[in-house]
């Protein structure tokens, strides 16, 4: 007789692949909350003071491509500004 049956096997089976994609979700989570906060902390170091509701408008946003491009803006943006226009404008583009 096996150590452990089938049902068993089936059950430990579906937790380890549940644990991984908890595991998964979670890292890729962290990887995005480390790039909103890179670009609100080159803001803040460049132009001192960013308004709760752009860092609100930047942790809204999910695409790890779209948060890549915006800490390019905000080390070329000129002003702050000139920077909240650029993620107007990927923003209306996410939309359509």
């Amino acid at each position: 007789m096996p150590l452990i049956s089938r049902v068993e096997e089936r059950a430990m089976k579906r937790g380890l692949e549940q644990g991984l994609q908890q595991g998964l979700q979670q890292g890729l989570q962290d990887y995005r909350e480390g790039f909103q906060e890179t670009v609100v902390k080159i803001l803040q170091n460049r132009f001192e003071s960013v308004s709760p509701e752009l860092v609100a408008a930047i942790n809204a946003i999910e695409d790890i491509s779209v948060l890549k491009q915006l800490i390019d803006h905000s080390l070329k943006s000129n002003s702050l500004e000139e920077f909240e226009q650029l993620l107007a404008q990927h923003q209306v583009s996410q939309e359509n």
